[in-house]
């Protein structure tokens, strides 16, 4: 019983880390990208702070939230 429960816990530790890199990937991209000036779900304008603060920008604060809740 103990070899299955290190088992699952050495698999879910490799797709945290997977995911975790592939996020890392994502944001990088991003950073290389010019920040949208309106959002691409909802097209409200996004703020010039935001999009200074997070370069790469593609998504407004409310559809940013939204997108992390699914996604959890």
């Amino acid at each position: 019983m103990t070899d299955l429960v290190d088992k699952a816990n050495a698999d879910n530790e490799l797709i945290v880390a997977v995911q975790t890199r592939n996020i890392q990937r994502m944001h990088e991209r991003q950073a290389h990208q010019a920040s949208a000036e309106f959002c691409e779900l909802c097209a409200c304008s996004i703020p010039d702070e935001r999009r200074h603060a997070v370069p790469g920008v593609r998504l407004c604060v409310v559809c940013q939230s939204q997108q992390e809740r699914l996604y959890r």
